[in-house]
């Protein structure tokens, strides 16, 4: 569970960092295709912000609404120059499932003396019971499963990273939800061009794309939802008894 735990925060943190600290580059080192563009971009005059139109505070809520009625499952793939990695996390009721790269976890907060945490390891599930005792509550153990939610749910505000207000905006369909599609290009010594997909009824981040020079060279960033279920049932794992237990 903590390389789980350490994954979530280093895409995160790598995510963030190479959204707000893009080094620059001379305007004389654009080619003519970069130049074209950004040229286009300048000729369009229906452009709005994305945080005009969604307030990230609110998704927490909009997404615990759905855990606390049908349940809910968010399955991403982040791609970078490596190989794609999948995150996905889900609710309902007193449980919550989180997988990354084969490694999963399900809490169940649904017992009031004990929470269940069952993980699973190259194909094998295991289960570990905390009792609530010595200081340790059901309160406090809500807050370790926040902390492991809140990195998760940290991919739905991904777009507030982009300092910039000037996206065009569109429609698209991302995991069968119908999304806002906002585009723009950064180009004050760089270009880079951003692509943000947000979910109309959560307004959580489904799609989001980075792409450019630096002077670095080219680089590509993205993550983008793959399935998004609003009615989830998170089935608990039948898990061998460990020997000398009833």
């Amino acid at each position: 569970m903590k390389k789980l735990l350490l994954f979530l925060i280093l895409m995160f943190s790598v995510s963030f960092l190479f959204a707000c600290s893009l080094p620059s580059i001379d305007d004389e080192n654009k080619d003519d295709e970069t130049e074209e563009k950004e040229n286009e971009n300048e000729k369009e005059d229906d452009t709005t912000s994305v945080k005009e139109d969604y307030d990230s505070s609110q998704i927490e809520n909009k997404l615990d609404a759905l855990r606390q009625k049908d349940g809910y499952f968010i399955k991403y793939e982040y791609q970078d120059d490596e190989e794609p990695t999948i995150i996905a996390f889900g609710a309902k009721g007193d449980l919550f499932y989180l997988i990354s790269n084969g490694e999963e976890a399900i809490f169940d907060l649904s017992h009031e003396d004990h929470m269940d945490n069952y993980t699973k390891t190259d194909g094998e599930w295991s289960l570990s019971t905390i009792e609530y005792k010595d200081g340790l509550t059901k309160e406090y153990a809500q807050t370790i499963v926040d902390s492991y939610t809140a990195l998760a749910n940290s991919l739905c505000t991904m777009y507030e990273v982009i300092t910039d207000d000037n996206f065009v905006k569109s429609s698209a369909t991302i995991a069968g939800r119908a999304c806002d599609q906002y585009t723009t290009l950064v180009t004050a010594g760089v270009y880079i061009k951003y692509t943000v997909c947000v979910d109309k009824e959560t307004g959580a981040c489904l799609k989001w794309l980075v792409e450019g020079t630096t002077d670095a060279g080219r680089v590509s960033a993205s993550f983008e939802c793959k399935e998004f279920k609003t009615n989830y049932n998170i089935e608990l794992p039948q898990v061998p008894q460990a020997e000398g237990e009833e």
